[in-house]
């Protein structure tokens, strides 16, 4: 009697075990299934083929996401995206040519016009900007809320864009002058309020 409850059970569980397997197979099967999909849409994000990219700009500098931005201007030739270093060293740059002649055409410390000043000022950081106001005024996105390394473009001819300058903070703005050569002003100023005609964000 003992021997033949021995086999009875031997078989019974041989019999469990045989109908588990498939159970175990599938789920097993499903695991690696679930675990080989994740692997391959990580690979496809990290090669771009899914997800979105990290963007950098044309100096080859991460873009760096920065307060207040207002993207809602057309943007009609792409951005630089300057980066906050990169801004710093800009707006630190144009002051140290505060006092700076004006002159008509120039584009030196020796005396600037306004686009002159400006081109200068961002070369001196590897950026390339065209020579004239209206090419300029064609760069980057057009903003309104304004932070430090902005360009702002005023009518001051009654015909259209005719002068700009480097947005540094708390209204102020810093370009050069026909009167005063290179200098700070703000944007509420009597003279300047009424020419602005908007920011541009590079």
């Amino acid at each position: 009697m003992k021997f033949n409850r021995r086999s009875f059970l031997i078989i019974v569980g041989i019999a469990c075990i045989i109908l588990i397997l498939p159970a175990l197979y599938n789920v097993t099967s499903g695991i690696y299934q679930s675990i080989k999909q994740s692997n391959t849409s990580q690979t496809g994000n990290i090669n771009g083929n899914g997800g979105s990219a990290s963007s950098s700009n044309a100096l080859g500098t991460p873009r760096v996401t920065r307060e207040n931005i207002d993207n809602s201007g057309q943007q009609t030739i792409p951005s630089l995206a300057l980066n906050i270093q990169n801004v710093s060293l800009v707006v630190a740059t144009s002051q140290k040519y505060i006092g700076a002649p004006y002159a008509p055409g120039g584009v030196s410390p020796a005396g600037f016009d306004s686009s002159g000043f400006i081109q200068y000022v961002f070369k001196q950081h590897g950026i390339s900007l065209p020579r004239s106001t209206a090419d300029q005024f064609k760069m980057g996105t057009a903003v309104k809320d304004l932070v430090s390394g902005d360009l702002v473009f005023f009518n001051t001819s009654g015909s259209g864009v005719s002068h700009v300058g480097i947005y540094i903070g708390n209204g102020r703005f810093i370009s050069t002058t026909v009167n005063k050569g290179v200098k700070v002003d703000h944007l509420e100023d009597s003279y300047w309020a009424p020419r602005f005609m908007g920011g541009k964000r590079l």
